[in-house]
């Protein structure tokens, strides 16, 4: 579950670890390195406008993609994350990273999902 506070602003930041190799390997960096190749979905939804932004409509957050590929386009390792002023409850949450060599356009369709992992957004 991921909690956060009505009215609030957060900074998240994805960190991905290989944990089946010792020492632990830090796949971010490799997922930045090629950040023209990856992007971040949440909710599968596909960003809008510059900077790039994600509405998640259940819990009325506003997500703001703080990272750029060599294109100008939202990776999604570092975000702002902006909560409602009202909105109590929970909804589900879905992370995705899509693969999108040589297609990525800043859209959900193309590419292969690499990791996706399911949550639940908590505003208090």
């Amino acid at each position: 579950m991921i909690n956060i506070t009505a009215n609030h602003v957060y900074i998240a930041t994805i960190l991905l670890l290989d944990e089946s190799k010792s020492p632990v390997d830090t796949i971010s960096n490799e997922v930045e390195e090629e950040g023209a190749d990856h992007m971040f979905f949440f909710n599968s939804i596909a960003p809008t406008g510059t900077p790039y932004t994600t509405y998640l409509a259940g819990s009325m957050t506003n997500i703001k993609y703080l990272d750029l590929d060599a294109n100008n386009r939202g990776i999604g390792l570092s975000t702002l994350w902006t909560a409602p002023s009202m909105m109590m409850g929970k909804s589900p949450l879905t992370i995705e990273l899509k693969h999108q060599p040589s297609v990525k356009d800043g859209s959900y369709a193309p590419g292969e999902t690499d990791i996706q992992v399911g949550f639940k957004l908590k505003v208090n």
